[in-house]
């Protein structure tokens, strides 16, 4: 590998690929019963994810990955605004894809969701 330039705290690096690579140094810790690694606020920005951000986490042998999780499937978690999304799909022709509440029913499944 060729070392591109030195940041304060990291490496810059610039692998066979030519694709650079923010490098630095730290240490698995014990949090409770988990174990857990401090990202800086530089490998985050490298990365180009926001603070803040959902990830997701795949390991394999000898590896850890952490990406952006896609936001598009995020759950709505504002009830108040469900009755008029549900109203919405309806008008829409939109129809559940199978019975999430295995039988369970309500007035709105017997009158509104026909």
């Amino acid at each position: 590998m060729m070392r591109s330039h030195v940041k304060p705290g990291g490496d810059k690096i610039v692998a066979r690929n030519k694709l650079p690579i923010f490098s630095m140094p730290s240490r698995i810790r014990a949090i409770g019963n988990s174990r857990g690694v401090i990202l800086s606020n530089q490998v985050i920005e490298e990365a180009g994810i926001q603070p803040e951000a959902d990830i997701i986490i795949q390991a394999r042998s000898g590896m850890i990955t952490i990406f952006p999780a896609k936001s598009k499937n995020r759950v709505n978690l504002d009830l108040s605004t469900w009755g008029k999304q549900f109203k919405s799909a309806i008008k829409a022709g939109q129809k559940p894809e199978h019975d999430l509440w295995e039988g369970i029913g309500t007035d709105f499944d017997k009158e509104d969701w026909k």
